[in-house]
């Protein structure tokens, strides 16, 4: 078995960081993979292992026709038996699949609000070529029955596993409260500020670690005056883009996800890894990983109120912060392991 891993950067985000992992996940299992990035940027290559062959590129536009041909010569030589595309490289996928109509493709979605996307005939096209799908949360998987070209065994939900390395918890503080997302209004950051405004002024102690790339300029100044005028300044760190988020995240006790939107993030489950009390929006398939508040809180989005409430409660009993996040701990590394997709994936592959 050969694969080949298609996708558009190695920015840190969630797709990414999964492309990684299942790039790690098969060489560990002594499966030849190969990865081809379409553009820049690619932060996260000092994490693929050495086994997985790699082609940096830097895709101008869809139609960039020279390096689309650059590609194609790759995939050509290498003959994968599956290429993998993820997320917004299916249209040079498919492109591909016509010209190497003896490779098996599936498409990898990861987008968290395909169901009120306007490009829906666009997908049904493409999907023609496709020969299976994996989603990420439920409701990308009911999108694809609805609107793919597709059997319904060749539509997996398949969900996410994620991957850290030599965690430290000595640094541990309870009062210490992360979020991990890039710097976009989708993202929601200003909820959580919000809430800690209220928390703030009941004179309760906190810090909180901003994870996340600058993206968006203006949402980026947003964060940053409301911080300051609502007196913030000293308990809010922001750290920008980081590629060692182990170390975050063994300071923090508390991980929170605000997005309005999700599929099915990584930070969840890397909060879940890293031994965090978790509070997230009822987004994508977060609730399910969750299990509606067993493992977690779950608020709606934007609710401003129920979120102070909840962060109010953890950082005034520990021992709930400890219960919780031991549970989360057990259910990640029980149900959302690397050996739970391999065996998955591998099993679907096969069926193809």
């Amino acid at each position: 078995m050969k694969i080949l891993q298609l996708v558009d950067s190695l920015e840190i985000g969630g797709t990414e960081r999964m492309c990684v992992n299942i790039a790690n996940m098969l060489s560990s299992h002594n499966i030849e993979n190969k990865l081809v990035v379409t553009r820049a940027p690619h932060s996260l290559k000092p994490l693929l292992n050495r086994e997985t062959e790699i082609l940096l590129t830097n895709k101008k536009s869809r139609w960039d026709l020279f390096t689309f041909l650059k590609i194609y010569r790759f995939v050509r030589k290498i003959k994968p038996n599956y290429i993998h595309s993820h997320s917004t490289t299916l249209f040079w996928a498919c492109l591909l699949k016509i010209l190497i109509p003896t490779t098996k493709l599936i498409w990898h979605d990861h987008y968290g609000n395909r169901k009120v996307s306007g490009d829906k005939i666009i997908h049904k096209v493409l999907s023609i070529f496709l020969n299976a799908t994996i989603t990420v949360n439920d409701e990308l998987t009911h999108w694809h029955h609805n609107y793919l070209l597709m059997e319904p065994s060749n539509i997996k939900y398949l969900p996410n596993f994620p991957v850290l390395k030599n965690i430290s918890f000595q640094n541990r503080d309870i009062k210490t409260i992360v979020i991990n997302a890039n710097l976009l209004p989708v993202k929601n950051h200003m909820m959580l500020l919000k809430a800690l405004v209220i928390v703030h002024r009941k004179k309760i102690e906190f810090k909180l670690i901003i994870i996340g790339k600058e993206i968006d300029e203006h949402y980026t100044n947003t964060l940053k005056v409301f911080i300051q005028e609502n007196g913030l300044g000293n308990n809010v760190m922001l750290m920008g883009q980081v590629t060692d988020i182990e170390k975050f995240l063994g300071l923090a006790s508390i991980g929170v996800i605000t997005s309005n939107s999700e599929g099915l993030p990584m930070s969840l489950l890397e909060y879940g890894l890293a031994k965090l009390a978790v509070i997230s929006t009822n987004v994508g398939q977060c609730a399910s990983v969750l299990k509606d508040g067993e493992f977690g809180w779950i608020v709606e989005p934007n609710d401003v109120e129920s979120l102070a409430k909840v962060i109010e409660l953890l950082l005034m009993n520990p021992s709930l912060v400890e219960d919780k996040s031991s549970k989360f701990y057990e259910h990640i590394k029980t149900e959302f392991s690397g050996e739970c997709f391999f065996e998955e994936y591998n099993s679907y592959l096969n069926t193809l």
